[in-house]
């Protein structure tokens, strides 16, 4: 909860109030270190772009919205339909293996709001990047595939990664083949 407080300001914008518009499989070290953390990056700078919007004249060149006609439905200020015009490019992350260790990380994650800290290890000193708060939801797709299916579905959804580093990789060392007799290819969900 401590770092919930310490979640950068588009959060409050981007939060859960509208859906995510990348589903991303498999969140584990590599996709939270770096595919959440270029996904911060973007969310801090269009947060900034955004708020000097607010400030300045709107529908400059820089405006995201091409029809300023309010009542237009893909415009982000009809009320009618605040989802669709401008997506919230934070992610909906899936767990895809049934593990201690993975549900560890939801619990983890779900106590602190999905916002996490990252150390950065340049030269061998850990240097705090800061906390990052792109990723708004977490599912478990042995507990959650209703509605990981409907997260595939929702056209909000705009795009749909996954991640799989080494330890997706189950083969056998002799021969290279995929190692079906491996604990892990039993137990995934996808």
């Amino acid at each position: 909860a401590a770092l919930a407080a310490l979640a950068p300001a588009y959060r409050a914008a981007h939060g859960g109030a509208r859906a995510p518009a990348i589903l991303h499989l498999g969140v584990g070290n590599f996709a939270r270190s770096h595919l959440l953390f270029y996904t911060d990056r973007f969310l801090r700078a269009q947060h900034a772009e955004e708020e000097e919007e607010e400030g300045g004249e709107k529908g400059g060149e820089n405006n995201l919205n091409p029809n300023p006609n309010p009542q237009n439905p893909q415009n982000p200020q009809n009320p009618q339909n605040p989802d669709n015009a401008r997506p919230s490019w934070t992610v909906h992350g899936v767990g895809l293996v049934d593990s201690r260790d993975e549900l560890e990380l939801h619990d983890t994650l779900a106590a602190q709001d999905h916002v996490y800290g990252l150390l950065s290890l340049p030269s061998g000193e850990a240097t705090p990047v800061g906390a990052l708060a792109g990723l708004t939801h977490m599912r478990r797709s042995a507990e959650d595939m209703r509605r990981v299916l409907a997260a595939v579905a929702d056209p909000r959804t705009r795009i749909i990664s996954s991640t799989v580093t080494e330890k997706g990789y189950y083969h056998d060392p002799i021969t290279g083949d995929l190692d079906l007799s491996g604990a892990e290819i039993g137990r995934a969900h996808v």
